[in-house]
C-alpha cells in the first residue's frame, strides 16, 4: 500500500520529497520523477547501453562504420580493428601498408619487386651490392666489383650446358665466346638461359644454333658483344625476344639459314654492328627489329630471303662503311631513306624491283653496280648521288630505259654500261664531268651510238680509254 501511494504521488502535480534532482542512468528507475528524462539511450541514437558503447555520443553505435586510425571504437565492436586493418599483427605507423598483410616489419624483403616489404627503408630492394647501379643496369648485383663500366670477367668460353647459377660467382662478362649449339645436348630441349641473366659483355662471339629452338627470351643485361652475334641454322625458330639492351656488336650480326624465322624480336638499343648479313631465311618478311641501327662499320649483305620484299626495318641507318649488297626478293629500298653514305660498293643484283627508290639522302658511294635486274625500269632513287669513288657498272638490266643519275658529277674509276636490252637514253648523266679511268658503253642494242658518243664528249676528264661498240647504229 505504501508503494502505491508513492507512485501516485510521483505522478501527481506535486513531486514527493524523495524524487531526485537528476536521473541516474541505467538503473531502470525514474529517479527524477520525469518520464521524459531517458534512463537509457542517453544520446538518442536508437541503441541502448551496453550495446551502445558510447551512449553519450550519437555518432558511435553498432550500426556506425568503423573509422580507421582515430583511436575510437566507432561501431562498438572490439573485433573490428581501428588499427592493423590487414590483420598482420602490425599497426600504423609501424605497418607501412595496412591494407596488405604481406607488408609489415617482420616480413622478408623481396628484392627487385619495387615494394618495401619489411617497412624498413634501409633494407635495399635494388642495388643489393651497394655499387650505385640497380639491377636494371648492373651486370651482377651480387658483386660490388662488377659494374657496367667494369664487369667481372669469366676467363674462357661458355657452352650451353649451364645448370648452376653462373651469376652467383659474381661474374658479369665472358672473355671468350658463348656457344649455344644443339650438338652439345643429350636431349632435344634447349637449356634454361636464366643462369646467364647477369651477363653484360661477351668478349668473343655469341653463336645460337639449335635444331629444336623455336623461340627464346634471354640476356636482359647484355650490352656489348666484342665478336659476332650469329643466329644460324635454327631450323625451327620462328622468332625471338632477347637482347633488350644490346647496344653494339663489334663483329658481324649474322642471321642465316633460319628456314622458319619470319619475324625477329625487337633489338631496341642496338645502334652499331660491324657487319650485317641477312641470308637464306626463307620465311623472313620483317626486319623492324633492326630499326635502331645507325651505323654498320663494314658490309651489309641481304640476299636469298624469299619473302623479304623491303628494308623498312633499317630506317635509322645513316652510314655503311663497306659494301651494300642486295640480291633477290627485295623490291623496295624506301626504308633506306636516312642513308647518307656507303664506303664500299652498292650492289643491286638479280632483284625483282622495278625502280630504285627511297635513297634521297645518299650522296656518296664507294662504287655502284646494278646488274641482272630484269624488271628494273629506272634509277631515280639514286638521283642525289654526287660522287662514286670507284666503278659504276650498269649491266644486263633488260627493262632499263635511261641511266638517271642527274646528281652524279664524278666517278673515280670506270664507267661501264653494258648489255641493257631496253636502254635508249643516257640523259640522266648530263652532269657527269669526271671519270678517273675508262668509259665503256657496249652492247646496248637500242641505244644509238651517237648518244653514247655524245655523252663521252660532254665528260671533261676521262682518265683512261673510251670504248663504244655493239650499240644501235
Amino acid at each position: 500500500m505504501l508503494w502505491i501511494m508513492m507512485w501516485v504521488g510521483c505522478s501527481g502535480s506535486t513531486q514527493p520529497e524523495w524524487c531526485l534532482e537528476s536521473e541516474i542512468p541505467y538503473n531502470y528507475i525514474d529517479d527524477d520523477c520525469d518520464a521524459s528524462t531517458p534512463d537509457n539511450d542517453l544520446d538518442g541514437d536508437g541503441f541502448l547501453f551496453p550495446d551502445d558503447c558510447a551512449d553519450r555520443d550519437p555518432t558511435i553505435h553498432p550500426r556506425t562504420m568503423e573509422i580507421p586510425y582515430n583511436g575510437i571504437d566507432d561501431d562498438c565492436n572490439p573485433l573490428t580493428s581501428d588499427n592493423d586493418r590487414d590483420g598482420d599483427g602490425a599497426g600504423v605507423p609501424f605497418d607501412c601498408d595496412d591494407e596488405d598483410p604481406y607488408r609489415h616489419p617482420n616480413a622478408d624483403e623481396i628484392p627487385y619487386n619495387g615494394v618495401d616489404d619489411d617497412c624498413t627503408e634501409a633494407t635495399p630492394d635494388d642495388d643489393l651490392d651497394g655499387d650505385g647501379f640497380g639491377v636494371a643496369s648492373d651486370c651482377n648485383d651480387r658483386n660490388a666489383e662488377s659494374t657496367p663500366d667494369s664487369p667481372a670477367f669469366y676467363s674462357g668460353s661458355i657452352q650451353w650446358l649451364i645448370a648452376e647459377d653462373w651469376c652467383s660467382g659474381g661474374y658479369g662478362a665472358i672473355e671468350g665466346s658463348l656457344i649455344l649449339r644443339s650438338p652439345l645436348f643429350d636431349d632435344n630441349e634447349p637449356k634454361d638461359l636464366d643462369p646467364l641473366r647477369c651477363l653484360c659483355v661477351v668478349g668473343g662471339d655469341v653463336i645460337i644454333e639449335h635444331e629444336y629452338l623455336r623461340t627464346f627470351e634471354a640476356f636482359p643485361r647484355l650490352r656489348r658483344i666484342e665478336g659476332s652475334l650469329e643466329f644460324a641454322r635454327n631450323t625451327r625458330m620462328y622468332g625471338f625476344d632477347a637482347f633488350p639492351v644490346l647496344e653494339r656488336v663489334e663483329g658481324t650480326l649474322r642471321i642465316f639459314g633460319n628456314t622458319e624465322l619470319f619475324v625477329m624480336g625487337e633489338l631496341p638499343a642496338l645502334t652499331y654492328v660491324g657487319n650485317l648479313q641477312i641470308e637464306q631465311n626463307l620465311a623472313l618478311n620483317d626486319i623492324h627489329a633492326l630499326s635502331s641501327i645507325r651505323e654498320v662499320g663494314d658490309e651489309v649483305r641481304i640476299q636469298l630471303n624469299g619473302n623479304l620484299s623491303n628494308l623498312n626495318g633499317l630506317t635509322s641507318l645513316t652510314r655503311i662503311g663497306g659494301d651494300l649488297s642486295i640480291w633477290s626478293s627485295v623490291r623496295d629500298l624506301s626504308g633506306l631513306g636516312a642513308l647518307e653514305g656507303i664506303g664500299g660498293t652498292m650492289r643491286l643484283y638479280g632483284t625483282p624491283m622495278t625502280q630504285v627508290n627511297g635513297l634521297s639522302a645518299l650522296t656518296s658511294v664507294g662504287g655502284l653496280t646494278v646488274e641482272w635486274n630484269a624488271s628494273l625500269q629506272d634509277l631515280d632513287g639514286l638521283g642525289s648521288v654526287q660522287t662514286v669513288q670507284g666503278d659504276v657498272r650498269i649491266d644486263n638490266n633488260a627493262s632499263l630505259a635511261d641511266v638517271e643519275l642527274p646528281g652524279l658529277e664524278s666517278i673515280g674509276q670506270t664507267l661501264e654500261i653494258r648489255n641493257n636490252a631496253g636502254l635508249v637514253a643516257l640523259s640522266g648523266l648530263d652532269n657527269l664531268a669526271w671519270v678517273g679511268a675508262d668509259v665503256r658503253i657496249v652492247d646496248n642494242p637500242l641505244l644509238a651510238t651517237s648518244t653514247a658518243e655524245a655523252l663521252a664528249m660532254t665528260i671533261d676528264n676521262i682518265g683512261g680509254s673510251t670504248e663504244i661498240m655493239g650499240n644501235a647504229p
